[in-house]
């Protein structure tokens, strides 16, 4: 049986139910040898908090626009910064597999996965606080400069999409009368001569940044 004590001392934390340590890492093919729960479940659950948390993280520490934010928090919630920082941690050394897994040299272990379930048992066995400290500390440390320029991403993103430059953006004031945070500009990027996103804000900048960020989020998903 592996022993989690190492694990437990690299995280700082010692678990008050260890069986939630040992179904954090219970692939499917060693619960069903064993008729107990895979990490699945608590995949699941670490995934809801690791949106949670690391949107109420970025709410509290920067005042981008929501679409900003959006882009922040898909990049910092990404499967490679989960497996980068799972595999600081080694995570993929605890896995527990079936005697059939074993034998596959194909197999690769999805450490980002690890990483979610471990933070669903964090939770379930010490609560929000001590599962907020696991995320800061292991994903979002060195990184508290969140602002971006979503501006010459989108540029580059374009560049190396279409090979060849083409975005241009339109202003336009809806507001006079804002004040303060309120919004009293609309931007709308368009690429290749075609409208792609709105964004608004406070002044220029910050509304084409907004425009930027979420036409990025439509060339993620595919959707322009």
């Amino acid at each position: 049986m592996t022993s989690f004590h190492e694990l437990e001392a690299r995280i700082g934390i010692r678990f008050k139910n260890p069986a939630l340590l040992t179904e954090a890492f219970s692939h499917k093919t060693y619960s069903k040898e064993r008729n107990t729960q895979s990490y699945e479940r608590l995949e699941f659950l670490g995934d809801s908090l690791l949106n949670f948390i690391v949107g109420d993280y970025l709410y509290s520490h920067c005042d981008e626009e929501e679409g900003a934010l959006t882009k922040m928090r898909a990049d910092l919630v990404c499967e490679s910064a989960l497996k980068a920082a799972a595999e600081a941690l080694d995570l993929g050394s605890f896995l527990l597999m079936g005697e059939e897994l074993k034998k596959d040299e194909k197999f690769n272990i999805h450490s980002d996965d690890l990483y979610e379930s471990l933070l669903g048992a964090i939770y379930c066995d010490r609560g929000l606080d001590a599962a907020r400290a696991f995320v800061e500390k292991t994903l979002l440390a060195g990184r508290r400069n969140f602002r971006a320029d979503y501006k010459s991403l989108l540029q580059e993103a374009v560049q190396k999409k279409y090979r060849k430059n083409g975005v241009d953006y339109d202003l336009r004031e809806i507001d006079p009368s804002a004040i303060g945070d309120e919004d009293r500009f609309e931007s709308t990027v368009y690429v290749l001569g075609r409208a792609v996103a709105t964004g608004r804000g406070r002044n220029r900048k910050t509304a084409e940044g907004a425009a930027a960020a979420e036409a990025l989020r439509k060339m993620d998903h595919g959707e322009a």
